[in-house]
């Protein structure tokens, strides 16, 4: 005779390994997050395409600082 977990399976089927799919939008504001912009007035900023690339190219050019100095203390750290 099965057990209740073996026929629970038989009629749900196993599910897909891994973590779920993300959204696109989630995607979206894990990137803007990443680059410091506020998520609550992203979209309004969007409205302005000149505001909306000067916050772009300053979240980037922030999180290119970010990356080289996290690179260059790991270069420090592996030469001590």
């Amino acid at each position: 005779m099965a057990g209740p977990q073996k026929i629970f399976q038989l009629v749900q089927g196993k599910p897909p390994r891994g973590r779920p799919q993300l959204r696109y939008k989630d995607i979206c504001k894990r990137d803007l997050k990443a680059l410091g912009m506020d998520l609550n007035r992203w979209e309004t900023l969007t409205s302005d395409r000149t505001v909306w690339r000067q916050e772009i190219q300053h979240g980037l050019h922030k999180c290119e600082e970010a990356f080289v100095q996290q690179a260059e203390g790991k270069r420090q750290a592996q030469k001590q």
